[in-house]
């Protein structure tokens, strides 16, 4: 699915998390996403952020 599809089908904005940082590894990433759960589920269920369409995760 691309953007447009996934915002017909889930509704408006489409919510896109970018990871943003230099060569790491697997484990380094999946640490980050450990980290941020918390900040990644609430952007993705609270109407808090309704109209954001992307959050940055450094």
């Amino acid at each position: 699915m691309d953007f447009y599809e996934l915002s017909n089908y889930y509704g408006h904005p489409p919510k896109i998390i970018w990871l943003r940082f230099g060569n790491k590894s697997t484990n380094d990433l999946a640490q980050l996403i450990i980290d941020k759960f918390e900040t990644v589920k609430e952007f993705i269920l609270s109407d808090k952020y309704k109209d954001i369409a992307c959050i940055e995760l450094d």
